[in-house]
């Protein structure tokens, strides 16, 4: 489906979709994730779904091109921010990181 600004415009628009997207997944810290960024690997998944593959066709995207790169993005962007707490691990940061986990988990 075109819009009455034509293929470019409705293009654009749903490429501006899969850019927050790929923002939504970069929100995070080393420190924690955003919800934002849960959001945005649920909705990519572990397979293209319906609305996935919908929105990459309607951005001009190969939507299993697309979501193999996003995956990686998703499991290279964990392996950095694990590697990140490793090198900081006997910091202060660490430990309030460790000590804001517990508590957390005791409040669930």
């Amino acid at each position: 489906m075109a819009s009455r600004y034509g293929n470019e415009a409705y293009s654009a628009l749903w490429q501006t979709v899969i850019n927050h997207v790929i923002a939504d997944l970069k929100s995070g810290s080393i420190w924690h994730e955003t919800r934002d960024q849960q959001v945005a690997e649920s909705w990519i998944g572990k397979f293209p779904s319906s609305d996935f593959r919908e929105v990459c066709i309607n951005a001009g995207l190969d939507p299993d091109a697309a979501h193999c790169r996003l995956r990686q993005l998703i499991a290279r962007d964990r392996k950095y921010r694990a590697a990140k707490r490793e090198e900081l691990k006997d910091t202060k940061q660490y430990t309030h990181w460790l000590y804001r986990q517990k508590q957390e988990s005791k409040n669930r």
